[in-house]
């Protein structure tokens, strides 16, 4: 992988087929990745601190502080045992009224008995939508988004793409994985290719 500096507002993607390891790849960038015998190297820098320099726990709070992560399986980094508005005001210190409406503008139509419900009460692509409302209400320095548009039909990947584009407007960089190119336009990413 080339040498990657994103600055506020910026994207940079990842695009390749799927099984390409993209997403791989970013895990293993932010010390995520747990596959047994593989090791990665490189270094990776947020806000001038160097990911490898830090303790696990100086690492982790700036994964919590300064990004937010929308996985490709959002339904698996939602606690299975606390409400969609609990994790919500919990990972953004926001209230319920604006939690329900940042939801609601992500095209949520009853946000108000989402927020009640337990993640596996929720779809994949509302669960998806409970990440991105995390970075919408946070609006941190570095979002990483993972197949953001997977899935959606247009209406809600319209929706997506005018979120990102809020995010963009706000100052945060963009890192994305995904094989959708027009996304990439839409986005004016800076692509990298993974060939699997």
């Amino acid at each position: 992988l080339p040498e990657l500096q994103l600055e506020e507002g910026q994207v940079a993607a990842l695009y390749g087929p799927s099984g390409a390891g993209k997403t791989s790849l970013l895990e293993g960038m932010f010390g995520l990745a747990q596959v047994k015998g593989q090791s990665v190297g490189g270094a990776v820098a947020l806000l001038g601190q160097e990911f490898g320099e830090l303790t696990p726990g100086e690492r982790l709070h700036q994964l919590r502080t300064n990004m937010s992560w929308v996985m490709q399986d959002a339904q698996a980094a939602l606690d299975p045992l606390q409400s969609v508005l609990g994790q919500l005001q919990q990972a953004t210190g926001a209230d319920a009224e604006a939690c329900t409406q940042v939801l609601t503008e992500l095209g949520i139509a009853d946000a108000d008995a989402l927020v009640q419900r337990l993640p596996h009460e929720v779809s994949g692509g509302q669960a998806q939508r409970v990440l991105l409302a995390v970075a919408l209400l946070r609006k941190p320095p570095l979002l990483v988004a993972d197949e953001p548009t997977a899935s959606l039909d247009d209406e809600s990947r319209a929706v997506l793409v005018a979120k990102l584009r809020q995010l963009q407007e706000h100052g945060t960089a963009i890192l994305l994985a995904t094989h959708d190119r027009r996304l990439l336009d839409e986005l004016d990413a800076n692509i990298l290719m993974a060939d699997g």
